[in-house]
């Protein structure tokens, strides 16, 4: 997730299946907070809490799809 922003909101970023879900449910929330995440604006977003966090700077995991058998 992203740093909090100036109102203590954190972005998911790319994380928006079900981690918004995981987050709210959870007891405990540990969070990477990554200057390198995109932040999107969608519902995809969390108050920062007084849980645990640790600051990387790491950029987002990519998935490239490998061209079919079939494909000209």
């Amino acid at each position: 997730m992203t740093p909090p922003d100036e109102h203590g909101f954190c972005s998911l970023g790319t994380a928006v299946d079900t981690m918004l879900t995981a987050a709210r449910c959870a007891r405990i929330v540990i969070a990477q907070f990554n200057k390198s995440m995109p932040r999107t604006w969608a519902t995809a977003s969390s108050r920062q809490s007084d849980d645990f966090g640790v600051e990387v700077d790491q950029p987002p995991y990519t998935y490239s799809v490998a061209p079919s058998a079939t494909s000209s």
